[in-house]
């Protein structure tokens, strides 16, 4: 049985600072997932750990991170020119509190976020799926939602 997502993937052009982020530059900022992630060791530093599902262009992420630097920041993204378009930011203003993740955010919570090791959790304009026959694809569900509060310090938002 097919796993139902709540995303679709679409691809488009990439400009030449969004490539340069997913090749020059992606090995200073991106997580791979490999088993449960030790954030202490990917910052080195015990800072809390803010995570945000679905960034876009990654400006408002890339602004938290720079005005708060005694956090760090993770970011999960589909969509490539976002991807991008965060590294190079992040690069252009020296951050070493942001990390980014390609790849799905229902999964990866489950398969690589040890249970209580984050301080906030944030998720801007989740795409409605507005008919009937989409509501399963709405990735603020009970399921997805337990899954968060399992993930979360206690106390944590």
């Amino acid at each position: 049985m097919r796993k139902i997502q709540s995303f679709v993937k679409r691809s488009g052009r990439l400009t030449a600072s969004q490539e340069k982020g997913l090749t020059e530059l992606w090995d200073d900022y991106a997580i791979e997932a490999q088993g449960v992630l030790d954030f202490t060791k990917i910052f080195g530093n015990n800072n809390d750990v803010v995570l945000e599902i679905g960034f876009g262009n990654g400006d408002t992420l890339v602004a938290m991170a720079q005005e708060n630097l005694e956090l760090n920041y993770v970011g999960i993204e589909v969509y490539e020119a976002g991807i991008g378009r965060l590294i190079n930011s992040a690069h252009i203003k020296q951050l070493n509190n942001l990390k980014v993740i390609r790849g799905d955010a229902v999964e990866f919570l489950s398969a690589n976020i040890a249970d209580n090791s984050l301080a906030r959790f944030q998720l801007f304009f989740p795409d409605p799926w507005h008919k009937k026959k989409h509501h399963k694809r709405r990735i603020v569900q009970q399921d997805f939602l337990n899954l968060l509060a399992k993930k979360l310090k206690i106390g944590s938002v």
